[in-house]
């Protein structure tokens, strides 16, 4: 029996989500292996009392002037704001989840990986391999678009 690093995973899931997102165009897919990623890179940065991604943009977005634009009171609106669109696509409560609405998912899968990615740089210090081809491709397909 081998002993396989959670790591190893959290490493593959972004690797994976990254070559959906830019080569299969599925966003959907991309979102729940990044959000995978980042759930389990962010526990592995709480278990070792350092901050995660979600945690510094809850403190970005706690201050001024973020504050006055939306609504959240507490961290857990925050998080539930945060993930909804990788909640809405992995779940199924009752009829009304039969589909969602999000006329961004694109955006919202390249956004969970940029999250999982800098939860991956916080806990090893080393920039994941497969970023540098997302950084060419958000350009290409956000920052160039603008």
């Amino acid at each position: 029996m081998n002993d396989i690093p959670k790591l190893k995973f959290a490493e593959e899931y972004i690797d994976n989500a990254i070559y959906l997102l830019t080569e299969k165009n599925s966003p959907a897919s991309c979102c729940h292996l990044s959000g995978a990623a980042e759930e389990l890179l962010g526990n592995m940065l709480k278990a070792k009392r350092k901050t995660y991604a979600l945690n510094n943009l809850w403190k970005l977005f706690d201050n001024e002037p973020f504050k006055k634009f939306y609504k959240w009171k507490t961290f857990k609106d925050f998080n539930n704001t945060m993930n909804h669109t990788k909640n809405s696509i992995k779940h199924y409560d009752n009829v009304k989840d039969s589909s969602i609405y999000n006329d961004n998912i694109e955006f919202e899968a390249a956004f969970m990986v940029i999250r999982s990615a800098c939860n991956f740089f916080a806990l090893t210090g080393d920039q994941h391999k497969s970023l540098k081809k997302f950084e060419g491709w958000f350009y290409r397909e956000w920052i160039g678009n603008v």
